[in-house]
């Protein structure tokens, strides 16, 4: 996923080697942000894939419904034979996802995948694009995400779904968050640079939104051996009231398959001189 750029929104260049006859670089995955485009050899094609649109929407859907139902809280104590949650004895009421408000920013492949799936929940759902853009059947509303912070209070969850970009970095700050719904919720499953992570974590901890569900971090370790590495500067693992998970989103098997697919479809077509999918225009 890089080329002369460390990944995961790094800006520490990298040694590259010589690639004068090189054809193609094929992007596993669709973030350019780790691409120095610079450093890419003249007459060389750069592609990127898909395909994870689909797991990422089943995980924004799963972790609402776990967050509305606090599913898993609940089986886990039940597990220990506590029964206080029990209808019958007056148990703490779940929430529901019908009727919800729901923000997504960034409304390409994966934005359009979550929407398909909220729809059938009956939820409210609003897409914020980079220009204004005729809202389509599965929305109700939509605006260009510079008007982000005159209707994040409308929201009950926002999802970020959009790349990560000079214009994106940092674009969820205090001037947002200290608008947004004090039962709100926000989910990234697109980078953590688009998030300013001290003001997401003050609001958290200050309980100016409810909760946070994240997926993708800030810092990553060099390999899997860094166990008990922080993925932020900031204690995120120790709050309540986020959900964490390490970059797993869009990483089932589905997906690998399909991506596969398409990378070899065009491996054959740089062979036979054909148009490539996915071609990269810098």
């Amino acid at each position: 996923m890089s080329w002369g750029k460390s990944m995961w929104g790094g800006s520490k260049k990298i040694d590259i080697p010589k690639t004068q006859n090189l054809k193609l670089i094929h992007l596993p995955g669709a973030g350019l942000d780790a691409i120095e485009f610079d450093y890419i050899p003249k007459k060389c094609k750069v592609c990127n894939v898909y395909e994870h649109e689909i797991p990422m929407a089943e995980y924004c859907i799963g972790t609402i419904l776990n967050w509305e139902m606090k599913l898993i809280e609940k089986a886990n104590k039940f597990k220990k034979l506590d029964w206080s949650d029990c209808m019958i004895f007056d148990g703490k009421n779940h929430g529901e996802l019908f009727n919800k408000t729901v923000g997504i920013l960034g409304y390409g492949k994966i934005g359009l995948e979550i929407a398909k799936r909220l729809r059938m929940f009956g939820v409210n759902i609003i897409g914020y694009t980079r220009v204004a853009r005729k809202k389509d059947k599965l929305l109700h509303s939509s605006y260009p995400s510079i008007q982000l912070k005159k209707t994040v209070n409308k929201l009950d969850y926002l999802i970020i779904a959009c790349p990560l970009t000079k214009d994106t970095k940092g674009i969820i700050n205090k001037k947002i968050l200290k608008f947004m719904r004090k039962n709100s919720v926000i989910i990234n499953v697109a980078r953590g640079g688009i998030i300013n992570e001290k003001d997401l974590y003050l609001a958290l901890k200050n309980k100016e939104i409810a909760g946070a569900i994240i997926d993708t971090w800030f810092n990553y370790p060099i390999n899997k051996k860094q166990n008990g590495f922080n993925p932020s500067s900031f204690n995120y693992y120790k709050m309540p009231n986020v959900l964490m998970t390490p970059h797993i989103s869009a990483w089932s098997e589905g997906m690998i398959r399909r991506r596969s697919l398409i990378i070899s479809e065009n491996i054959n077509r740089l062979y036979n001189g054909k148009k490539l999918l996915n071609e990269i225009k810098y």
